[in-house]
């Protein structure tokens, strides 16, 4: 059974750990690096960005991390993936290897879209995969989300094209 929790700076240990797993590192590096990410997570600890950090747990394992935010906070972002007024984004990785290829990412992002609507009832969800990742992809189609557009994004520090999917709110 999965669980999110609110990420501690103690957790950064495990993320900077799956960061180096070439198979996570493909999706979640593009165009970025680990010390970057790092820092990123503890701002948003901290803070000092207006991003909630959570980490995964399956069976008090930690697993992965995700993210959110409110997509108006990041303009940029939010003119790119043509969002919706109260629109939430969200971010995710199952970075421990022994449990990827286990159908768990569709179970993540359904426990990761309940933790989004818990604090934001009413808010759309929007996702921005690589658009490459077909397992990511996958596992939010099955979760009901919608597939906006392919594109390459600006706000993105990747130039490959990213694949924006929504769910409309509840």
């Amino acid at each position: 059974m999965l669980a999110l929790r609110s990420m501690t700076l103690g957790d950064l240990g495990f993320v900077e750990e799956w960061l180096a797993d070439p198979v996570v590192a493909r999706w979640w590096l593009e165009g970025s690096n680990v010390r970057a990410e790092l820092e990123d997570l503890r701002q948003s600890m901290t803070g000092e960005q207006p991003t909630f950090a959570v980490l995964v747990l399956a069976d008090d394992v930690p697993i992965g991390w995700c993210q959110w935010y409110r997509v108006a906070d990041y303009p940029e972002f939010a003119a790119d993936v043509r969002a919706e007024p109260g629109d939430v984004g969200i971010d995710y990785a199952i970075g421990a290897a022994a449990y990827r290829g286990r159908g768990l990412g569709a179970d993540l992002i359904a426990a990761l879209v309940n933790a989004v609507r818990v604090h934001h009832e009413r808010a759309g969800i929007v996702a921005d995969p690589n658009a490459e990742n077909r397992a990511s992809r996958r596992v939010l189609e099955c979760n009901g989300f919608l597939l906006q557009f392919v594109a390459k994004l600006t706000s993105e520090v990747t130039d490959e094209p990213m694949a924006v999917y929504r769910l409309a709110p509840s």
